[in-house]
């Protein structure tokens, strides 16, 4: 855990704002939820965040379903759905 700690310090300054993304990842899920995960950070950290969340999924084979609610953050995942009249769209 404390390697998977340390990605996440160095990007935020600080390492209790990432504190949740690190137990959560710590335990190897097969699928992680990230829900407003940025939403209180500046651009540049968010980005960070949602690059090494990217990342970290990506080495352990996990899938993830991220609302970022900014369209820059969003484009940087492998594939976009919404929701429109009740309905998954792509």
């Amino acid at each position: 855990m404390a390697s998977l700690a340390e990605k996440f310090r160095n990007p935020l300054g600080r390492r209790e704002p990432a504190n949740g993304i690190v137990r959560a990842l710590h335990t190897a899920p097969c699928l992680v939820l990230a829900d407003e995960s940025t939403g209180a950070l500046d651009n540049d950290t968010a980005r960070r965040v949602v690059e090494l969340l990217i990342g970290c999924c990506s080495e352990r084979n996990a899938a993830m379903l991220i609302a970022p609610h900014a369209p820059a953050l969003a484009r940087r995942t492998d594939r976009i759905v919404g929701l429109r009249d009740r309905k998954l769209v792509r």
